[in-house]
């Protein structure tokens, strides 16, 4: 996430992640990458298949 912030690959973030790992991953994340997070899932999403997670997300 940080090099895709410093190669501008995009201008927002939107996280959906199990709720422990969300901790570890921000915690790792420089201020200014955690300032482009617009939107947080912390959920676990494991169970579902790839259209699941797609309609899960649209939902939010």
């Amino acid at each position: 996430m940080e090099e895709g912030r410093l190669h501008q690959l995009y201008n927002r973030l939107r996280l959906a992640i199990e709720p422990n790992f969300l901790g570890m991953v921000k915690a790792n994340l420089s201020e200014e990458t955690r300032r482009m997070i617009f939107e947080q899932i912390s959920e676990d999403l494991l169970a579902l298949n790839t259209r699941e997670i797609e309609a899960h997300l649209q939902r939010h």
